[in-house]
């Protein structure tokens, strides 16, 4: 069924010029005008000019009007409408599509503002790992920790705690966006629940959370990560956090992305602890014996030449001394090789507390001591060995559950450059001064001098040694 169109709407649908509708209007207007021309001439009478024009003007008004507003100004208004229309409908959805790229760029940028983020935590944890690996020692571990977490979680305060050489505590060794002041020092890693767990724990002062007994997790929300390595726990990295870590984010990080991040972390900082504590038992299995505790034979010798070397350029004395245990083989024989065991891993123990913090003691060989004496002349060793020996002799070893026995030492020194200039030279006449003492009754100090007679040796007062010393016979061991 066809739609009927009124006359502007055929114009509109027909998509009529002005310049046709201009023709049709004067079309209209000549021929209107012609027929007023007629109408008036076929009138029996003569109007007066004036009258003609008025009737000529009425009906062109009431004519020509209507037909202007009926095919013209009437689809103008209509189309000013409809232009009208259309003009708010594209400037409402002009709007909503501004607001809609607003809207798009804004989550672009948080996104690339993300991604950023992301990769800047994914180079610093790469450049951690790395800093790491080359840690030589645990200080510059705590310096790398400390630096890297402030960087990972820059408004989170938190410490890095490591057990001692013990095990009965961990102490504090790094912390970051806190004072010192707000993480204990040190704390007994069994009130942890990390520590003892090995896994991660969420512990603080909060409702309906299990409490962790120690004072680093003393805050509202803590996280409490533990630093496993070959399942060994060596350490504890502490978080302390405003809001609830299962329900909020933590540094923009969902619980997900948080924990990855942290595991990587501390997995590194695991690692690196790990490699550093398994270098320093190496070292010390390379240059420490382990029944005295005290520098082997290898760190000496190293040391020596370090030592001599300075003393050449600086000009100064140093000593070097032997002690040897008197009649440690009769001993052996008398009370068992642990008995003799026990004995030299007390005289090492002995040697460390009695020693200045600046010089070396090193079981030499067998029960020989070999000790440096930095910036020290004959007279000052002499002084000191003498003081040795007979802090030595004071000494009571328990052997067994009802025997208690004193061992004594006899010692050799020798002082650089006055007996020596090189290394070998000054053990050599270390050892011969201690051969003198040995052979002239023990449990004394000797020096070189004492073997070419020009000094009297330095020897234990007292009725026995006297006697001992007389009939060339070893001490007794009570």
């Amino acid at each position: 069924m066809k739609m009927k169109h009124s006359g502007p709407e055929m114009l509109a649908a027909r998509k009529i010029s002005p310049r046709r509708l201009l023709m049709l209007l004067m079309t209209v207007i000549f021929f209107t005008e012609a027929l007023i021309m007629v109408g008036l001439s076929a009138l029996p009478i003569h109007l007066p000019l004036w009258i003609e024009v008025i009737v000529d003007s009425s009906i062109l008004v009431l004519l020509v009007f209507p037909t202007l507003y009926f095919f013209i100004f009437r689809q103008i208004m209509m189309n000013n409408f409809a232009l009208r229309a259309t003009t708010q409908q594209l400037r409402l959805a002009q709007e909503g599509i501004e607001k809609q790229a607003a809207k798009n760029a804004c989550t672009l940028n948080e996104a690339l503002a993300g991604h950023k983020a992301h990769v800047d935590r994914l180079a610093c944890l790469n450049e951690s790992s790395q800093l790491l690996l080359g840690c030589n020692n645990m200080v510059e571990i705590a310096e790398v920790v400390g630096a890297q977490m402030a960087r990972l979680l820059p408004s989170i305060p938190g410490a890095f705690f490591t057990y001692r050489s013990s095990r009965d505590a961990i102490e504090r060794v790094a912390s970051w966006n806190s004072s010192a002041e707000d993480f204990p020092e040190t704390m007994t890693g069994g009130k942890c629940w990390a520590l003892r767990r090995g896994r991660l724990h969420i512990g603080g002062n909060a409702p309906n959370r299990l409490q962790c007994g120690s004072d680093a997790c003393d805050c509202k929300h803590a996280l409490c990560l533990p630093l496993v390595a070959a399942g060994e726990v060596l350490g504890l990295i502490v978080l302390r956090l405003e809001t609830d870590p299962e329900t909020t984010p933590v540094a923009g990080l969902a619980r997900n992305g948080w924990q990855l991040l942290l595991s990587a972390f501390r997995e590194s900082v695991a690692v690196a602890v790990s490699n550093v504590r398994l270098r320093e038992s190496l070292h010390e299995q390379a240059f420490r014996d382990q029944l005295t505790g005290l520098f082997n034979r290898r760190f000496i010798d190293e040391t020596l030449r370090i030592d001599l070397a300075k003393a050449a350029r600086s000009g100064e004395t140093f000593s070097v001394a032997m002690v040897d245990v008197d009649h440690f083989r009769t001993f052996n024989d008398t009370h068992g090789h642990e008995a003799g065991d026990l004995v030299l891993s007390t005289l090492g123990a002995h040697f460390i507390r009695c020693l200045r913090q600046s010089d070396t003691a090193c079981r030499y060989g067998g029960e020989e001591f070999l000790i440096v004496l930095p910036g020290t002349t004959r007279d000052m060793a002499m002084e000191m060995l003498e003081m040795l020996r007979s802090s030595v002799e004071a000494l009571l070893v328990r052997v067994d559950a009802k025997h208690q026995v004193s061992v004594t030492v006899s010692c050799g020194v020798a002082t650089y450059p006055l007996h020596g200039e090189d290394e070998e030279e000054l053990i050599r006449k270390a050892d011969g001064a201690l051969y003198y003492a040995k052979r002239n009754g023990r449990n004394r100090v000797a020096n070189p001098e004492n073997v070419l007679g020009k000094s009297v040796i330095r020897k234990s007062v007292g009725k026995k040694d006297a006697a001992i010393g007389a009939a060339g016979a070893p001490p007794a061991l009570t």
